[in-house]
């Protein structure tokens, strides 16, 4: 009896050690979007804040262990876009999506294109408004940085016709809490770009 006993036990020991090889095998990327698998700890088809925050720690610690820089990285509320406290694959992907495009202009040459300078022609970045650096926009920073830009741009001879179109605060203040998150902006930015090709 205890022999069978003693069997199911180091098997149950042996199987769990597999598992846990096989989570350690499902390294984190150090660079690229996470899979959603990853991020799912619990694999109930949803990312928590609790999971996301680890996840996120995890990769930085891994970053930062092989010397690479650690970019500032979205919340979890950018992704979280029907703010039910959970991330769905969809949301992920969108999130993912917007903070590639924004890391592609962020890595490109200041230069507009007509080559005069970092308030040409290239739409704003996020931080480029967020003087404070505190991962939102207030109100009397995107004037200032509207005002500092027109300003500019009438100085380098471009025409300012489409200032008097540009969106309030309040537009794109989608929630209404008086500041404009890293996820509104982004969506203000993909409806002005589809605008544009219309």
């Amino acid at each position: 009896m205890h022999t069978g006993r003693n069997f199911y036990t180091a098997l149950s020991l042996v199987l769990g050690l597999m598992m846990v090889n096989s989570l350690a095998a499902q390294t984190i990327p150090t660079k690229g979007p996470i899979p959603f698998k990853q991020y799912d700890l619990d694999g109930d088809g949803s990312i928590s804040q609790s999971e996301f925050n680890r996840v996120q720690a995890k990769r930085k610690a891994l970053k930062s262990n092989k010397g690479q820089r650690n970019n500032r990285m979205p919340d979890f509320t950018f992704f979280d876009v029907n703010k039910d406290n959970n991330i769905n694959p969809q949301e992920l992907a969108t999130g993912q999506t917007l903070q590639r495009e924004n890391r592609g202009k962020m890595n490109m040459p200041n230069q507009g294109r007509k080559g005069k300078g970092n308030m040409g022609m290239r739409m704003p970045q996020f931080s480029d408004i967020d003087v404070n650096d505190d991962n939102f926009i207030s109100e009397n920073e995107l004037n200032q940085f509207r005002a500092k830009r027109i300003s500019k741009r009438a100085n380098q001879g471009y025409s300012l016709k489409n200032a008097v179109n540009a969106k309030s605060f309040a537009t794109i203040d989608l929630n209404q809490d008086n500041k404009i998150s890293l996820a509104e902006f982004s969506q203000h930015q993909l409806e002005h770009k589809s605008s544009k090709r219309k």
